[in-house]
């Protein structure tokens, strides 16, 4: 896997370069540690397991060897200030979207903000995060995939599902690659003011006209999603009628289901 994602010409196509461990707390850790030091980009971080890998409103991502995608594309956003990470999340949950149809024909949902469903269930999760190393502003966007992976811990009983029942590391390297390729040229749709693809966001959403509650402030609501305009927000109607439009943040949203009330996974 290791070779096959060095040698990859989607990669160098774009300028990318690619780091790969064997095993590391996070990578989205690992791009900081190294835009800390002084490292440019763009820098594609791959490892094979995470010890410590980072999912989004400080939760873990279950990552074990060999059976997983665990990459964070490191990129330099010095000369745009103004994109929301509510955006960009949406833009990279369709890139990954995408790139999973592109290489296994398999059809998935978003559940707003950053989570990727195969058949109701949570196949991936997307991290964005903004800091700063010194006047550079630099984007770190993690992708972790469950690929083949297999005996998930109790917490993710009925929640966690993988795409395939078993994988190769070819598989493994193609979809690492195009999912950088997709999330890079989305990013610079992004830029260039392009929103088209929040069209096939709106499509594949898996919260767009259900009932769902969702945490906000500590304080739980539930009511109608209605809309996702194109800057990723958003739209409730609320159970007494009154609208709320949600950016990602610090924001938990979970879908009730039709027949009882219940609930899936934040």
């Amino acid at each position: 896997m290791k070779d096959m994602i060095k040698s990859s010409s989607e990669l160098k196509d774009r300028g990318i370069k690619p780091i790969y461990f064997d095993t590391v707390d996070s990578t989205s850790s690992a791009a900081r540690r190294y835009a800390t030091d002084g490292g440019s980009a763009p820098v594609l971080f791959v490892a094979n397991s995470q010890s410590a890998g980072r999912g989004r409103l400080g939760r873990s991502f279950y990552s074990p060897a060999d059976t997983g995608i665990y990459e964070t594309l490191l990129l330099d956003v010095s000369d745009d200030s103004d994109t929301s990470l509510s955006l960009v999340t949406s833009a990279v949950a369709v890139a990954v979207s995408d790139a999973i149809w592109e290489i296994t024909n398999i059809e998935c949902q978003i559940k707003w903000v950053n989570d990727v469903y195969v058949k109701g269930r949570k196949a991936c999760g997307i991290l964005a995060e903004c800091f700063f190393v010194g006047n550079r502003r630099l984007l770190a966007i993690g992708v972790g995939v469950n690929l083949c992976t297999k005996d998930f811990p109790a917490e993710l009983d009925g929640i966690a599902t993988s795409l395939c029942t078993s994988c190769t590391q070819v598989l493994r390297a193609c979809i690492t690659c195009r999912i950088a390729a997709n999330v890079f040229d989305i990013y610079e749709l992004i830029k260039s003011g392009d929103r088209g693809f929040m069209e096939e966001y709106r499509q594949r959403s898996a919260v767009l006209g259900k009932q769902i509650s969702f945490i906000k402030n500590g304080v739980t609501k539930s009511g109608f999603a209605s809309e996702i305009n194109d800057e990723g927000h958003l739209t409730v109607i609320l159970d007494d009628q009154s609208r709320e439009v949600l950016a990602s943040g610090e924001i938990s949203v979970r879908i009730q289901s039709a027949k009882n009330g219940g609930k899936t996974d934040e």
